[in-house]
């Protein structure tokens, strides 16, 4: 999978804008930047206000280097552990592997080696959720309660901790964000993640 730099996603977001018009008649009427360090992310909304979010894979030296740096400080490499970035494709196969098995996450629109559109989810981030919560409690069961179902289908979706998950006003907890494979002690360390 390629990895890109800030001006080649600029052209990559024009084409990719080309591309959605051919493909499904959709044609976005703003498109605004979104924080993210493994991925250059897009707000989208096209005529009807509805939102999309895009995600560009970056290269980012920087974030590898300090997920390194933590990894060794809290002795995952000690203990056999290691990580790595996903392809779009592994993205995409998680994604439909939390469909398969009930677990929350935004549908994907489309995707290539370059790009993963998805639905746009509106709610808190959960790091938010918990903070503001009268029923926090509630939210770090059901929270484990998921990861512990993933987990038992041997699945791990990697990098999870507040930012990565979203809670809507209905109080489901969408997961997204699964750029990093985490192997040999994932679980544990995903778990770890989940509870700090």
């Amino acid at each position: 999978m390629d990895r890109f730099n800030r001006s080649q996603t600029s052209t990559l977001v024009k084409k990719i804008k080309k591309t959605f018009i051919i493909k499904y008649n959709l044609d976005f009427k703003k498109i605004q930047p979104i924080s993210g360090q493994l991925n250059f992310n897009f707000l989208l909304l096209d005529d009807s206000a509805k939102k999309y979010f895009l995600s560009i894979p970056r290269k980012n030296p920087a974030i590898i280097k300090s997920l390194n740096k933590e990894y060794r400080g809290i002795g995952f490499f000690k203990f056999g552990g290691s990580f790595r970035l996903r392809s779009i494709k592994e993205i995409v196969m998680i994604y439909k592997k939390c469909d398969k098995i009930g677990i929350c996450a935004p549908k994907i629109i489309d995707y290539d080696n370059f790009y993963l559109l998805r639905e746009f989810i509106v709610g808190q981030l959960y790091q938010n959720a918990l903070a503001n919560s009268l029923n926090a409690s509630n939210l770090v069961i059901s929270y484990l309660t998921q990861i512990k179902k993933l987990h038992l289908q041997g699945l791990v979706l990697g990098d999870r901790w507040g930012p990565n998950e979203i809670v809507t006003s209905d109080g489901k907890i969408i997961f997204f964000d699964f750029d990093l494979a985490l192997k040999k002690i994932g679980k544990e360390m995903e778990l770890a993640q989940a509870i700090y």
